[in-house]
């Protein structure tokens, strides 16, 4: 266990499943049964390894693994129709509830960000009595891109009316995790309800000489959503160096400069050492979102043809 001094935030994001419920053993068993329904089975850890992710993607995921799934809105509405039969049992986890509630009684602003269906939150919310605690949620209908891509925890970002370095998000999956970094959030990683970590992106340049920066791809290699893989574009196959420092192109690049330390814990795929020079126009919170891909979820327009005021006034 880590101490956070959680005062600093004014808004404070939870992941829902394996953070702030203990619903990750229901959510598998559901998994386990349909997928025995349908004549294959599937291990716990592949469910864990996309914890975050939309249950159309994890069902995507298992077909490309050569699984038989058949209809896959099918797949999907049994494997919820199950987990919905069991969660009235399904608990919170009281050291994040704890934080939640007293972030709540100083006034900070709470948002539920997850890859799990909104009836399903709205239903947990009302079954503990905690409804009237959370003043927003985006969940898996609410987005059009899921967790490891920043859009669940931008668009919260805007209904709170905050900036990023304000908020924290609290998060157990590695999906989670890396949609954090994307969106330059500090994340308290939390697994079991025990506190692992706290990650601080890097919001500065030049950076200190304490955080080494490597370039990395997006999303890390082997957790990219199925439906989204074709909107990546891929990565450049030469570094960018300091010296003399290059244009930027027309259209935004996939590659992000993330701290090492953020990145600890983290599946990535690390390509080459990037190096921007402290005059660079581009700023590090103008870098991550080009990753998802290239534009900025809050205006909707390329960060590559924003102005360096406006960027950063969308952020």
């Amino acid at each position: 266990m880590i101490d956070v001094d959680f005062s600093p935030y004014q808004g404070l994001i939870f992941d829902l499943d394996g953070t702030l419920i203990d619903s990750m053993p229901y959510h598998i068993q559901a998994w386990q049964q349909t997928a025995k329904e349908h004549g294959f089975s599937i291990e716990p850890e592949f469910i864990c390894e996309r914890g975050g992710f939309s249950s159309r993607n994890i069902v995507l995921a298992m077909a490309d693994a050569g699984h038989d799934v058949g209809d896959v809105s099918e797949f999907v509405r049994r494997k919820v129709e199950l987990y919905r039969s069991w969660i009235n049992k399904v608990p919170l986890f009281p050291r994040a509830f704890d934080i939640l509630k007293t972030a709540r009684e100083r006034g900070a602003k709470i948002g539920i960000g997850t890859g799990t269906q909104r009836i399903n939150v709205v239903d947990i919310l009302e079954i503990h009595n905690i409804s009237d605690m959370i003043d927003f949620i985006v969940s898996a209908d609410d987005v059009t891109r899921h967790k490891p891509d920043p859009q669940t925890y931008l668009e919260l970002m805007e209904m709170m009316k905050l900036t990023a370095e304000k908020i924290l998000v609290v998060e157990d999956g590695l999906p989670g995790i890396q949609a954090a970094a994307a969106a330059s959030m500090d994340c308290l990683v939390v697994d079991n309800d025990k506190f692992i970590r706290l990650d601080r992106p890097q919001r500065s340049w030049p950076p200190p000489a304490s955080q080494p920066l490597r370039a990395c791809s997006w999303p890390a290699a082997g957790m990219l959503p199925h439906s989204d893989h074709k909107a990546w574009p891929a990565l450049p196959s030469r570094a960018r160096t300091a010296s003399p420092a290059p244009p930027m192109p027309a259209q935004s690049t996939p590659v992000t400069l993330i701290p090492t330390s953020t990145l600890t814990g983290i599946a990535e795929h690390t390509h080459t050492q990037t190096v921007l020079p402290a005059s660079s126009a581009w700023s590090w919170r103008a870098a991550v979102p080009t990753l998802c891909p290239g534009t900025n979820l809050l205006t909707r327009q390329p960060y590559a043809q924003q102005p360096v005021h406006e960027r950063h006034a969308a952020s």
